[in-house]
């Protein structure tokens, strides 16, 4: 029988929110694969990686290199956090949602072996522990190349088929499928989409990610804190004659 305090390898990406200072500080670890190198830190069961390294922007994020380190490491289930722009005037910056679903019609990065060809989306276990209280449980991400911002006329068509818009949920969820990891994502909602509400400022998007970056740390360890604890399995009923 599994014993109640067993554990499991939880990895959290971070994004903007955490580009100056990490969610946890623990031992750092160096990960070679031949996608490329990642860092992360490791503290007890939780394995952290900021995803833009050196403030690399979107489109240069390495993300078969990150996920293979997670695999390496031992992690089962990804938390990514996710910076995003509001598509709706009615999901307001400062506000944080957990996507059910997400839309990425571009070129997306995949590896080489196992199952190229995935039926993608997010994971139920890790988007249930994800969900506590002040956080928006139901959203489509769709996700952008970058390194701009989209233009108005591109919003106005998103709009209508998504909630939020960001540059990285996509490739994640998907190269995740491909390693059987399970994957879904907190977003921090730090601007309005270009042409929703008032024309964006890239240093006002980093001060509200800043201010969102308490409340998405906490969701995510809490969440992590769920996820790690390996549930006792149901002991089989003997029926006697």
């Amino acid at each position: 029988m599994t014993d109640r305090k067993m554990k499991r390898m939880i990895g959290i990406i971070g994004g903007t929110n955490f580009v100056e200072e990490p969610l946890i500080k623990g031992r750092l670890r160096e990960i070679h694969s031949k996608y490329g190198m990642a860092y992360a830190f490791i503290e007890g069961d939780i394995a952290f990686m900021q995803r833009h390294l050196h403030n690399e922007p979107a489109y240069m994020v390495n993300h078969r290199a990150n996920l293979i380190a997670m695999k390496e490491l031992g992690v089962t289930h990804v938390i990514g956090i996710c910076s995003c722009g509001s598509l709706k005037k009615t999901i307001k910056p400062g506000e944080v949602m957990v996507p059910h679903d997400y839309i990425s019609l571009w070129h997306e990065p995949s590896f080489e072996e196992g199952d190229i060809i995935v039926t993608p989306g997010l994971d139920e276990e890790v988007r249930k522990a994800l969900l506590q209280k002040g956080v928006r449980k139901n959203g489509v991400y769709f996700q952008t190349q970058g390194p701009r911002l989209e233009t108005k006329a591109e919003i106005k068509f998103l709009k209508d088929y998504a909630d939020i818009v960001g540059m990285t949920l996509g490739s994640e969820a998907t190269l995740c499928k491909q390693l059987g990891l399970k994957y879904a994502a907190v977003c921090s909602i730090d601007n309005y989409a270009n042409g929703i509400a008032k024309n964006i400022n890239v240093d006002d998007i980093n001060a509200l990610a800043a201010r969102n970056a308490p409340k998405i740390r906490k969701i995510a360890l809490n969440a992590a804190s769920r996820l790690s604890k390996i549930p006792r399995e149901k002991r089989k009923r003997v029926c006697r004659p």
